[in-house]
């Protein structure tokens, strides 16, 4: 057998073989050693989390480590808040017509009272309507 330009005889082939089957289940054995094998381990901080990842621990909440899942489970539900459906019918908007809120105001229509009040004068296009 003609292996890069060299004659390779059956000896060895069947060598380099075995010589690949061998380091083949060296790497095997090192990567199922986990994390007790210095290879496998990643270099880590005090807090135990990945290099360049300790910068996320402050956009934890301290609170938050003391609860068990099921209780931040709850608490998750409860910082969420949903669109009723309701207020997803065609052509309507959450605020009443001509209130002067915008939009995005949360709970418009609790609010007493225009915000900007209509004082436009008496025009033939808006036909004298007056809130």
């Amino acid at each position: 057998m003609v292996m890069g330009g060299v004659k390779v005889g059956s000896s060895a082939l069947v060598l380099m073989l075995a010589m690949l089957a061998f380091v083949l289940v060296q790497c095997v054995d090192r990567a199922d050693a986990g994390h007790g094998s210095p290879i496998m381990e990643l270099a880590t901080t005090s807090s135990g989390l990945p290099e360049g990842f300790d910068d996320l621990r402050m956009y934890e909440d301290p609170e938050d480590q003391f609860l068990d899942e099921p209780a931040r489970r709850l608490l998750a539900a409860r910082r969420r808040s949903y669109i009723s459906y309701g207020a997803l019918n065609r052509n309507r908007s959450p605020c009443p017509a001509r209130s002067g809120r915008s939009y995005y105001t949360p709970n418009c229509n609790s609010n007493a009272g225009p915000a900007r009040p209509y004082t436009r004068g008496c025009l033939r296009i808006t036909r004298c309507q007056r809130v």
